[in-house]
């Protein structure tokens, strides 16, 4: 090919880009004032770019650029709330600061964490846990549980803290999310609040501590296991778990026995 045509080639392409960029400007500015019941036209065409974005950073880059001017304008509710389904998706660490302005706000803060639940960066689980000193009450706890659905194990020494906290459900939300992480420190952060038997928190205790050997199971680690359930089958406990326990321990000696 000579460079004439490689010329041409390279000019309609940038124009092509250039006019699809300026469509995803106008068509994410056009949804601003979203409500619900409205039409939901505009926002199908931009999950339809956010689907054929894979693999293709520009297109991308364009998205997470219009979406998070949205977010930090007038934009309806409605429109923020889409707009950080669709950062979960498309956003980077770039988008972090206009939706960590979300968390300080209680009214906005459950669709900050739609944006960050799923998104695998060490710096969206910073901006989470950072939230947490000014937050209280619900906010609190859904930024707890987002953590918790991160598995995001940086925060777990603050968990623990949590897991104490006189407000009850935030420290039950804490527990849960000490269970779905549940690495070493997490599993050792459990074991300490089965030890203190707090009444008021056995219930979330005994239901992360059942996470916790799930977790162990699904890793192979039937020694551990085995010593959580014996531990969870002493006459301290409850009779349901007791029974539950005694029945895991059944299970695990059955199966070694038959391999």
């Amino acid at each position: 090919m000579n460079a004439k045509p490689l010329r041409l080639l390279l000019s309609c392409t940038l124009i092509s880009w250039s006019a699809m960029a300026a469509d995803i400007t106008q068509l994410v500015a056009g949804m601003a004032g979203y409500e619900s019941g409205a039409s939901l036209e505009p926002l199908s065409r931009i999950e339809i770019l956010v689907r054929q974005s894979v693999g293709k950073s520009g297109l991308r880059n364009d998205l997470e650029v219009e979406l998070t001017k949205l977010i930090t304008g007038n934009a309806t509710y409605e429109a923020k709330r889409f707009a950080c389904q669709q950062l979960a998706v498309v956003g980077s660490d770039r988008s972090l600061p206009a939706v960590g302005e979300l968390l300080r706000h209680g009214e906005t803060v459950g669709i900050a964490c739609l944006a960050l639940g799923t998104r695998p960066s060490a710096k969206a689980g910073a901006v989470l846990l950072e939230a947490l000193s000014s937050l209280r009450g619900a906010a609190r706890t859904q930024v707890v549980d987002t953590l918790g659905d991160r598995r995001d194990t940086p925060s777990v020494k603050r968990l623990a803290d949590l897991a104490r906290d006189p407000d009850l459900t935030t420290a039950e939300a804490a527990i849960t999310a000490l269970g779905k992480i549940a690495d070493q420190p997490a599993i050792e952060a459990i074991a300490r609040l089965r030890k203190e038997a707090n009444p008021v928190l056995t219930r979330a205790v005994l239901d992360a501590s059942l996470r916790v050997a799930e977790s162990l199971a699904a890793a192979g680690n039937r020694k551990a296991v085995a010593a959580l359930y014996e531990e969870l089958g002493q006459p301290s406990q409850p009779l349901f778990v007791r029974r539950a326990a005694e029945a895991a321990l059944r299970g695990i000696h059955q199966n070694g026995s038959n391999r």
